[in-house]
């Protein structure tokens, strides 16, 4: 829901956002978004994971090690937050029904975004397969972005796709865009 909030916040706050990065994330309200792969909720709301769920949903074939780095620092940690319960889980299915939906008028809206925006996306993300990058980034510009990165075997989330994904980043980091005003 980062990427989600991200632009729901620079749209309806446009005077606390300077920059925006979208990482794994598409646009709402358009009957062209690709939804995520059939099995990825089914998996995503199991308490807890097995090795083969981890790396289908954070990870990509090939990614054994990282994977089992990710379980074994799960199993050790102390200060982990509850299990999020029924409750909140339909909650969050409410939200997201609306966004993706359209209900909030948010893919029209898009053009109202000012600030430079970076989009980011792995080309293995079970939740936003990566024509979603593209739809966000949209013909005729839809927002004020830079050419969108699709890192190849990249996974959906930030921590997963860190080391793939930060060198990308960096790249585009580094000819000042983070810095500009």
């Amino acid at each position: 829901m980062g990427g989600f909030v991200c632009q729901t916040i620079a749209m309806q706050e446009p005077k606390l956002v300077r920059k925006v990065i979208a990482i794994g994330s598409g646009p709402a309200g358009n009957a062209e978004t690709a939804p995520p792969t059939d099995i990825v909720f089914g998996i995503a709301l199991k308490e807890t994971y097995a090795f083969e769920d981890a790396r289908y949903l954070f990870f990509a074939e090939g990614r054994e090690r990282e994977t089992q780095a990710y379980i074994d620092r799960w199993a050790i940690r102390k200060d982990r937050e509850p299990v999020v319960g029924p409750p909140v889980i339909a909650s969050m299915v409410e939200s997201v029904s609306g966004f993706m939906g359209g209900k909030t008028d948010h893919y029209s809206r898009l053009k109202q975004l000012k600030q430079p925006f970076l989009i980011m996306s792995g080309d293995r993300d079970p939740f936003f397969p990566l024509k979603n990058t593209w739809l966000l980034y949209g013909r005729g510009r839809r927002v004020p972005a830079r050419r969108p990165r699709a890192s190849p075997t990249a996974p959906h989330r930030g921590r997963g796709a860190s080391r793939i994904l930060s060198g990308d980043l960096l790249r585009v980091t580094r000819v000042g865009w983070l810095n500009a005003e």
